[in-house]
């Protein structure tokens, strides 16, 4: 049975980790939306979900990076929502080229190649990606901590809506 391109990213993916990084694949047959991966960082004792992609690069700036067919309104929203918990999540991509991009699940969305570009997320490479990922993982949990402090201080503080 031949492997999908989702499942070769993860092997690569997997075969580049530092040591110190732990990869989780999550299938998830009951609900729609759910990233593909778990990565917990055992240094910090984070983790960040990653929704993984494999598109082709447009090659017109305006044209659109991640379409609908790549990436569904659940899925967006689903990344949207981590943020309410201060849970980091990140749409990675590779495209025909084999290069690799990381997205904020913050602003997940249908992007075009002229607004991929204006974010940066393209990475240089595997040992670039995973010490992105793991920034990302660092600033979540600076924040997290951040919230869970003023939940103590002000018990009355409102648990964000679904």
């Amino acid at each position: 049975m031949a492997s999908k391109p989702e499942q070769n990213f993860y092997a690569a993916m997997r075969k580049n980790a530092p040591p110190e990084v732990n990869l989780e694949r999550i299938e998830n047959l009951a609900s729609r939306g759910w990233a593909d991966i778990l990565m917990e960082d055992t240094i910090c004792g984070g983790s960040i979900w990653l929704e993984t992609k494999v598109v082709h690069r447009p090659d017109r700036p305006t044209s659109v990076f991640l379409r609908k067919t790549d990436i569904s309104a659940e899925q967006i929203n689903w990344h949207k929502r981590r943020r309410q918990f201060a849970q980091a999540s990140v749409i990675v991509w590779r495209d025909q080229d084999r290069n690799l991009y990381i997205l904020k699940g913050k602003n997940a969305a249908y992007l075009t190649l002229a607004e991929v570009t204006a974010l940066k997320c393209r990475v240089e490479d595997w040992p670039d990606f995973f010490s992105k990922l793991r920034a990302i993982i660092g600033v979540a949990a600076m924040f997290s901590a951040r919230k869970h402090t003023q939940r103590i201080i002000n018990p009355r503080m409102q648990e964000p809506d679904e």
